[in-house]
C-alpha cells in the first residue's frame, strides 16, 4: 500500500470550513476583512496544536513551584521553553471558547502573553485594529469557538508545515481575489513567518548548552516533574553559593 502523501484533499476540506466561518460571520465583519481574523485564528490554533500542550505543562510548572503572578512568568517560561515560539498565559484558543468568564480580557492576557515573534506577526496581520471590532459586536466568542473546532484539523500529523503553508497562501490568494484592488495588503513574506512561528519545535539557539538544557527540562516536565524540581532547587543553591563567594570575597577585600 503507498504511503499517503498528498494533503491536498484536507487542505481543500480545510478551506471550506474557513470559508463557512466566514460565511457566518460576514453580516458583522466584511467579507475583504475576514482574512484579518482568519490568519490569526489560524496562527492560534496551530500553536496550540504543535507547541502548546508542552507549553502548558511548563507554565503549569512555573506557577505551582515559583508561585509566580503572570507578569512574572514571561522571563521564566522563556528560559525553560525549548522554542523560539512560546505562551506564558498558560491560556489556549480551546480554553478562551469554552471559558466566557472576561473574556475579552483573557484574551488580552493570551496576546500579551506570546513572544514577540507572534506579536509583531500579530501587528503584520492588522489584528490589535480587528480585535476592538469583535469585542464591540459580541464576536470574540462565536470566533474563538469556530476556530477550536474539533473537526478543524490543523496538527503536525493532519497537516505537516508544507500543506499548512499550502493552505494560508490558498487563503490569502482568495483574499487578493475578492479585494477591491486585488491586494488584502498581506504578503506572502508574512505567510512564511506564520508556519516558522508555529512550526514543529525548534530549539533555542540550536546546538548551544542553554537550547539542550532547556530542551530537556521541557521533556522532564513531561516525564518527572519531581526531577526537575530537584535539578532547578540544585542550580538555585548553586547560583547562592556562588553569590555567598562573590560577597564574602568583596568583604575580605574591603577588610
Amino acid at each position: 500500500m503507498a504511503e499517503f502523501t498528498n494533503y491536498d484533499e484536507t487542505i481543500e476540506k480545510t478551506l471550506g470550513q474557513v470559508r463557512a466561518i466566514g460565511e457566518n460571520l460576514h453580516e458583522r465583519i466584511r467579507r475583504d476583512e475576514f482574512i484579518y481574523v482568519a490568519l490569526p485564528f489560524l496562527m492560534f490554533r496551530r500553536f496550540d496544536e504543535v507547541i502548546g500542550p508542552e507549553m502548558g505543562d511548563l507554565v503549569n510548572y512555573a506557577r505551582e513551584h515559583d508561585d509566580l503572578e503572570l507578569k512574572d512568568l514571561d522571563e521564566r517560561v522563556r528560559g525553560m521553553a525549548p522554542f523560539e515560539t512560546y505562551n506564558c498565559s498558560g491560556l489556549s484558543l480551546k480554553t478562551l471558547a469554552t471559558d466566557k468568564s472576561k473574556q475579552d480580557i483573557r484574551f488580552r492576557d493570551y496576546l500579551n502573553g506570546f513572544s514577540v515573534n507572534v506579536r509583531r506577526l500579530l501587528a503584520s496581520l492588522r489584528f490589535h485594529s480587528i480585535f476592538p471590532s469583535l469585542v464591540r459586536f459580541v464576536l470574540l466568542g462565536d470566533v474563538c469557538n469556530a476556530f477550536s473546532a474539533e473537526d478543524l484539523k490543523l496538527d503536525a500529523v493532519s497537516m505537516p508545515s508544507s500543506a499548512y503553508e499550502k493552505l494560508l497562501k490558498n487563503l490569502l490568494q482568495e483574499a487578493n481575489a475578492s479585494s477591491p484592488n486585488g491586494d488584502c495588503g498581506i504578503g506572502e513574506e508574512v505567510i512564511a513567518r506564520i508556519v516558522r512561528a508555529t512550526g514543529e519545535i525548534r530549539r533555542i539557539e540550536p546546538g548551544s548548552t542553554a537550547s539542550l538544557e532547556a530542551f530537556e527540562n521541557a521533556s522532564m516536565v513531561r516525564t518527572d516533574p519531581e526531577l526537575l524540581a530537584q535539578k532547578l532547587e540544585a542550580q538555585k543553591k548553586a547560583a547562592e553559593a556562588a553569590e555567598k563567594s562573590v560577597t564574602d570575597s568583596d568583604n575580605e577585600n574591603n577588610e
